[in-house]
């Protein structure tokens, strides 16, 4: 929930970076919205990267140690 990427399957260099104060082409900070959104409970968030619409559904993850979207 800090906007650090700790997996991805299909770009292992975006593993480790923080993505909290980057924003997309349009300048919306996605990430933050992204957290915000799955703090609120569960859905769906808009954004725009590397010229392609994306829209991605997030939830909260709690293990009881740490959260996660």
């Amino acid at each position: 929930l800090k906007g650090k990427c700790i997996a991805h399957g299909n770009n292992q260099d975006l593993v480790g970076k923080d993505f909290w104060e980057t924003p997309d082409q349009a300048g919306k900070l996605y990430m933050q919205d992204l957290v915000k959104r799955a703090q609120d409970g569960s859905g769906w968030v808009d954004y725009k990267l590397r010229n392609l619409f994306k829209s991605n559904y997030v939830e909260n993850i709690d293990l009881g140690t740490d959260s996660y979207i």
